[in-house]
């Protein structure tokens, strides 16, 4: 199985179709990294998994690990 293959089943029925809405996660996922996401709703897990099944299919940089390390700073 391949990392896109992995991330697409954990990802489930969430999927992310623009770099917009790829980067409107990646501030939210930052957000509950740091405590601050107020929506209880927000699935940390699933929404990492779609933004990183985004980020392998369109071979962009790494930048949900660039939030995993600023958010531990």
């Amino acid at each position: 199985m391949t990392n896109l293959e992995l991330c697409l089943i954990w990802a489930g029925d969430h999927v992310i179709h623009s770099k917009v809405e790829y980067d409107f996660h990646i501030e939210q996922i930052k957000l509950s990294l740091l405590d601050k996401q107020k929506d209880n709703e927000y699935s940390f897990l699933f929404w990492t998994s779609a933004c990183e099944a985004f980020e392998i299919k369109n071979d962009l940089p790494r930048r949900i690990h660039e939030v995993y390390s600023n958010a531990w700073c």
